[in-house]
């Protein structure tokens, strides 16, 4: 008998230990899973007020604050849905609130920001930024798509098309239009977004931009192993002249000294790359030329590369010759373009860039073919479990403020929300 109850007695104490560890450790993770929660809903709403204030939402009124609430919302199911890091989320969003745009319009543009994110690895914030920029001088086309939001799944199009035949990165063209954009009114291309992506695109193949050439038309930069100002070297200018185009790089200056000596002296003759320009493409003088740039920059750049290339320069000084006019960058990228005529690469791009951008699905396309891999899968739930804890956050708020009865209604919202999440939270082979 007092072993069989020393031997309860110990049970009952094993049990004891094991219920009120189980107890303890129930208790410590539930404390844990409310710090987590209402730590990642804290950081969540930190970024949604910057948001509404950038977009001046007044969550102070009632309107204000269901505006506020729908935006949250829908910010979160993109954040869901979409493999994109909460910090890339917010940046896609901000510039686009900053520029007024608001409600369905301010979601979708995030939406089709973050999804060409994805394709492309071009930062948030450049893209967004790039379609503030484009809009502005495309008022047509945007009304023509129906508002900015379609109009904007259209440019993405467009651009992936054009990174995929010019084999250079989207970052390229973004930064290309971004640099641009201002200039393109010039030149009777307003409206026309295939023209735009086609030209810029062909501009950064061949590491051009029109701001950048400008200024090197107007600079008198040395030459290669020469001192002061001059533009011209004698190897250049001896190379030119074979061709028959008369740059020559220095002046021979006779003077006679108080005594009566003769001597004659060498002076490096200065030239800045727009001289040398209308010297090339025919032009009386150089404010000719210049005239012309005003008129049709594009047209003109195309026909200057395409008829340095003409000339049959030994390569070097051919690289010499597109450094002085175009500047070190394009000395670079093109002679990689080998023989390729300039006018007719952007004819070409614009072939295939127009029909991709008149449909619009192509970036939607391509972003459905990168989701279907299983790293996509793993980085959405990874999403997920982030807007799970946010959720659950904002649900453990209720009760503080509400009491508990607040927080049935949570609940049964959040298993609302999970549900529809889940119902789409399947690999390609359709298991969970």
């Amino acid at each position: 008998a007092q072993r069989a109850a020393a031997g309860l007695e110990s049970s009952l104490k094993s049990i004891a230990a094991v219920t009120f560890a189980g107890l303890i450790a129930g208790i410590g993770g539930i404390t844990a899973a409310i710090a987590i929660s209402t730590k990642a809903a804290a950081e969540w709403e930190t970024q949604m007020l910057d948001v509404a204030q950038l977009a001046d939402i007044n969550i102070k009124t009632p309107g204000g604050l269901t505006e506020y609430n729908k935006l949250s919302r829908e910010l979160l199911n993109t954040y869901a849905d979409i493999p994109v890091q909460k910090t890339d989320l917010f940046t896609a969003v901000k510039p686009y609130a900053a520029a007024n745009y608001t409600g369905d319009v301010l979601s979708n543009l995030t939406e089709s920001t973050a999804k060409w994110h994805e394709t492309s690895t071009v930062a948030t914030d450049d893209i967004s930024n790039m379609i503030i920029a484009l809009a502005a001088i495309n008022p047509q086309a945007v009304k023509a798509a129906g508002g900015i939001d379609a109009w904007a799944d259209q440019v993405f199009s467009g651009m992936s098309r054009a990174a995929n035949d010019a084999k250079i990165s989207s970052q390229e063209i973004v930064s290309g239009i971004t640099q641009s954009a201002g200039s393109l009114n010039k030149w009777g291309l307003q409206n026309k977004l295939p023209e735009q992506i086609a030209l810029l695109t062909t501009l950064s193949q061949y590491g051009l931009d029109f701001g950048s050439w400008k200024t090197t038309l107007s600079s008198a930069v040395s030459g290669p192993g020469l001192t002061g100002p001059s533009t011209m070297t004698p190897e250049l200018s001896r190379a030119l002249a074979s061709t028959g185009i008369n740059l020559p790089y220095e002046n021979l200056v006779k003077s006679v000294s108080a005594k009566g000596k003769v001597s004659i002296k060498s002076e490096k003759i200065q030239y800045k790359g727009y001289d040398i320009a209308a010297a090339i493409m025919g032009y009386e003088d150089a404010n000719a030329f210049m005239d012309a740039y005003e008129k049709d920059a594009p047209t003109l750049m195309f026909n200057t590369m395409d008829k340095i290339k003409s000339l049959g320069l030994p390569s070097l000084r051919e690289n010499e010759l597109y450094g002085l006019i175009f500047g070190e960058r394009a000395a670079r990228e093109l002679p990689k373009m080998g023989g390729v005529n300039a006018g007719e690469y952007y004819a070409d791009l614009l072939k295939t860039i127009t029909p991709a951008y008149n449909d619009g699905s192509l970036a939607t396309e391509l972003y459905t073919i990168k989701q279907s891999g299983l790293e996509a899968q793993w980085d959405k739930m990874t999403n997920r479990g982030d807007v799970v804890k946010t959720l659950l956050g904002d649900m453990f708020k209720g009760p503080v403020k509400e009491r508990v009865e607040s927080f049935s209604d949570s609940l049964r919202d959040t298993i609302t929300w999970l549900e529809g999440i889940t119902d789409k939270a399947t690999l390609p082979d359709g298991t969970l």
